[in-house]
């Protein structure tokens, strides 16, 4: 295609070839060089040197005559030739001359003529992902460059047979990339050609972003040194991710006990999670996806409506807004101080029910151990209101606030890794994310017993250890490497034996509202709402969960004028034409105490938000009218 730009280029330059050409023509004809040698010894040789000059003006011209005749004898016989052929050349033949005379000889004429510091055919730059075939021989040498340790020597003595092929490269099913199966030299171990990973792509002529390299499980017949290869044709980064499963109104209620749908893997798959009797650390620097994550595995678990959800967002965004005033048992977002003791009164409550769960499994081993064989909670313990054994899910975003900046960080410490570490055998879920991930936002003594890590874009090798554990930089699992446009992407470990890189779902503001909404209905049909959800009983028993819904994000205290308004806003039905006295009454009535409240420019009386989400929880938990272990054995219902 650049043939005629080319020909043009060299025929544009074509006179200055012929003045070129002309040149040594002229000096052959004239006799230049010797023309030269004889005025140099005129100028040079004295008098008595005459002679000499007189011979060599003889041979110079001499030289001349004998030029002139070469030349006409050259131009006659071109003539002539040229003649003769056209006069035998048929008409075909002409027109090929006529065409190819100029159109040969224009271009050599250039090329004589051309300006030397101008490249004729200009350098090509590839725009394209033009990569090679994918071969064995071109895997092959990507290991040998690769300068694997052990391989070099392999190599070296067996030549192409150091490696034994199970699969060659052959397309993949989903008809995006190859897949080849191969055993690697004795003694070399896929851990080594995971690390060289980088290598091996520039080997291949490939982004290093869609080639994976993994070890073949035990499970499909794999060992050490068994290496599956897959090279998709795009980057992960570069593929469309489908709906959320879950977002599909179709799908009904969820079930914390099955694994629950993450994100997709570099083939397409669905990667899922198993939450139930887990806890997880999400970590990644700001912007990458890590609180979107941390709301699509709380959605997961609102569409279950036995799960009971304690939402903290402790950076005091938008992001859990809705969720949290619909379907959540306790909820805040605020990174203000000044709801420390209400976080905190909540974590207590939620360790003293870790005590009566386990007190109630161990009872039901005894009691019923055809029920509770091992002790275990089951789907059907949990669908059993009385136990009080349903799921509890613990979510914190931004944990450095409360681990680091507040001043009951040591609390906040102990009661989450208790909640963390025995939490999950009783049902109690618990998710940390952070972004500043060291040894004190996610301290050790829970990062140790989290079996779920999820590891987005991170800054360096150090946070990558700390969120999926030591050793995972060493091995090729390297969050640190993901670029600033692979928000959502990050490698997600304890779901099976593989860490895996997975882009995840994403649901925005709008559809996790749509999401938020279809929970709170699943959980009114289920008979189990929870927060703005809180069940319509008689307006004194059910104070104060209601006062605990509607208590307004950051506040410590509220007055009763304030709370009245707020109840009758959510509940007419039930709260219209309350006013501060009647609030106060149904609060003494369950204990609370009241405190002064600026309200209004005036000083009025309240409740403390701490004593009511204290009081509420002693309602659920210990009401005399509902039977369970904690009422059942005749024991203090404060135990």
């Amino acid at each position: 295609t650049m043939l005629p730009v080319y020909w043009t280029r060299l025929s544009r330059q074509s006179p200055t070839g012929i003045v070129r050409g002309l040149g040594p023509w002229w000096r052959y004809t004239v006799d230049a060089e010797g023309l030269e040698n004889l005025r140099a010894v005129r100028s040079h040789h004295a008098e008595g040197a005459r002679g000499n000059v007189e011979i060599l003006a003889d041979q110079h011209r001499h030289a001349i005559r004998t030029h002139l005749i070469a030349d006409v004898v050259a131009l006659l016989f071109v003539l002539i030739g040229s003649l003769i052929v056209w006069a035998v050349a048929p008409w075909w033949g002409r027109a090929l001359l006529t065409i190819g005379v100029p159109g040969v000889g224009l271009p050599i004429l250039g090329l004589v003529g051309r300006d030397k510091s101008v490249p004729i055919v200009e350098r090509w730059l590839s725009t394209g992902a033009i990569v090679p075939k994918l071969t064995e021989g071109l895997i092959v040498q990507s290991l040998r460059d690769a300068r694997i340790a052990g391989m070099d020597r392999a190599f070296k003595d067996q030549g192409d047979r150091a490696v034994r092929w199970l699969v060659p490269p052959v397309r993949l099913a989903t008809g995006d990339g190859y897949e080849c199966v191969l055993d690697l030299p004795s003694g070399v171990t896929v851990t080594q050609a995971v690390k060289a990973e980088e290598q091996i792509a520039a080997g291949l002529s490939r982004p290093v972003s869609t080639v994976w390299i993994s070890q073949v499980t035990e499970e499909d017949g794999g060992h050490a040194g068994r290496m599956r290869m897959v090279v998709t044709d795009t980057p992960m980064r570069g593929a469309a991710i489908p709906a959320w499963p879950l977002a599909d109104p179709e799908t009904g209620a969820s079930d914390i006990f099955k694994p629950i749908p993450l994100g997709i893997n570099y083939l397409g798959q669905v990667v899922t999670v198993t939450l139930m009797f887990r806890s997880m650390i999400i970590g990644a620097i700001p912007r990458m996806g890590k609180t979107f994550t941390l709301r699509l595995l709380c959605l997961a678990a609102a569409l279950d409506p036995t799960v009971e959800l304690h939402v903290y967002d402790l950076k005091g965004g938008v992001d859990f807004k809705a969720l949290g005033k619909k379907v959540t048992r306790a909820f805040q977002s605020s990174q203000d101080e000044r709801i420390a003791p209400d976080v905190l009164t909540d974590l207590k409550r939620m360790v003293k029910d870790m005590t009566r769960r386990y007190d109630t499994l161990n009872e039901l081993v005894e009691t019923d151990p055809e029920r509770c064989p091992e002790g275990k909670i089951t789907r059907d313990l949990a669908d059993d209101r009385s136990l009080g054994l349903h799921p509890v899910l613990l979510a914190i975003d931004e944990t450095q606030t409360c681990f680091v900046d507040w001043a009951d960080r040591k609390e906040f410490n102990s009661l989450v890794t208790k909640l963390a570490k025995m939490g999950p055998a009783v049902g109690i879920i618990v998710l940390l994310a952070t972004q500043a991930v060291n040894g004190d936002t996610i301290p050790r003594s829970i990062s140790v017993t989290a079996a779920l890590r999820f590891c987005l874009k991170v800054t360096d090798h150090t946070e990558n250890d700390q969120i999926l554990g030591t050793g995972a930089y060493g091995k090729g699992y390297r969050a640190s490497d993901l670029s600033a446009d692979d928000m959502g992407m990050g490698y997600f470990g304890g779901e099976g034996t593989e860490t895996q890189l997975v882009k995840c779902f994403f649901v925005d503001g709008p559809g996790a509202t749509i999401i938020t909404d279809r929970a709170h209905a699943l959980r009114q049909a289920a008979g189990r709402p929870t927060g703005m959800a809180a069940p319509e009983e008689d307006n004194e028993a059910g104070i104060a969960d209601r006062m605990a819904a509607v208590w307004p994000d950051g506040r410590g205290r509220v007055s009763y004028v304030e709370l009245a308004a707020l109840l009758a806003a959510s509940w007419p039905q039930l709260f219209d034409g309350w006013d501060g006295e009647q609030v106060s009454s149904a609060g003494r009535a369950i204990g609370l105490n009241a405190v002064q409240v600026k309200y209004g420019g005036k000083n009025l009386w309240g409740f403390l938000h701490h004593e009511v989400l204290l009081a509420a929880t002693q309602r659920e938990l210990h009401n005399p009218d509902r039977p369970g272990p904690d009422n059942d054995n005749g024991g203090d219902p404060d135990g």
